[in-house]
């Protein structure tokens, strides 16, 4: 299933007008475009993230209601863990098809999509892991028996790990590749100096006081262009004073 056909301009300006369109649809928001009421969401590239995250949150807090309910016999708790396991299979459902579409408008030629396999078979697994757990738990309600309990719990577990494995190879598409954020997309005006920002920029040359003018009657070296002979120029030493002439024959003093 490719972008709505008839989407003229980039594969990504397509996504976020479909992206824009299916919102407007499942909201009733009225208006051309959510960029002004949901910004960030006008810029997703697809849905992917925007549901990825349930099924990760809600099998990791059942794996713990199912352990603590199989190791204080708490049946309640016990329940509350299958019920949490069944919303995160709903939203495990909803991350295998919103992946998979991202997958399809990501391109082969884009930064990582080798991992892309990867992480898309971890989590295929995890989730048929997690819909296997939700059918035993359907199936052994009314027998709530002990070992039950602990084989329920230890195939959570695998659930879990094999998902973590997965969200592991999504987090590295995502801060390695930058695969969803835009990155690889740079509009003319939307770049900026990180060196005017952080501060890092060359400061301004500071100017220089000039020379204070030389005393009357002090000798000035001048140095004629050309000749290569050096002048009296800034950081160069002063020329050694002369000593005074005596007119006067030796040993005469004159007052």
């Amino acid at each position: 299933m490719g972008i709505a056909s008839g989407c003229t301009g980039t594969p990504v300006a397509c996504a976020q007008r479909r992206v824009d369109a299916d919102v407007r649809l499942l909201f009733r928001i009225p208006g051309p475009s959510v960029s002004g009421l949901l910004p960030g969401l006008h810029h997703a590239p697809n849905a992917h993230p925007m549901v990825v995250h349930f099924p990760i949150a809600l099998w990791v807090v059942a794996l713990l209601f199912l352990g603590i309910g199989a190791l204080r016999r708490r049946d309640d708790l016990f329940r509350v863990g299958c019920w949490l396991l069944h919303l995160g299979l709903a939203g495990a459902v909803a991350s295998v098809g919103t992946g998979l579409w991202a997958e399809e408008n990501l391109g082969h030629d884009s930064p990582g999509h080798g991992l892309v396999h990867v992480h898309r078979n971890w989590m295929l697994v995890a989730s048929g892991l997690g819909a296997l757990t939700a059918g035993a738990t359907f199936v052994l309600r009314k027998r709530p028996g002990a070992h039950h309990r602990w084989a329920l719990t230890a195939a959570m577990v695998a659930t879990v790990a094999v998902m973590t494995l997965g969200a592991d190879r999504g987090a590295e598409l995502v801060f390695r590749h930058g695969v969803g954020t835009h990155r690889d997309v740079l509009h003319p005006g939307e770049e900026h100096d990180d060196h005017g920002e952080h501060g890092d920029a060359v400061p301004p040359a500071t100017p220089t006081a000039p020379a204070p003018p030389a005393a009357e009657g002090s000798p000035v070296s001048v140095t004629p262009s050309g000749t290569g002979a050096p002048g009296r120029g800034a950081g160069s030493a002063p020329a050694p004073k002369k000593a005074p002439r005596h007119d006067h024959a030796h040993g005469e003093h004159r007052h």
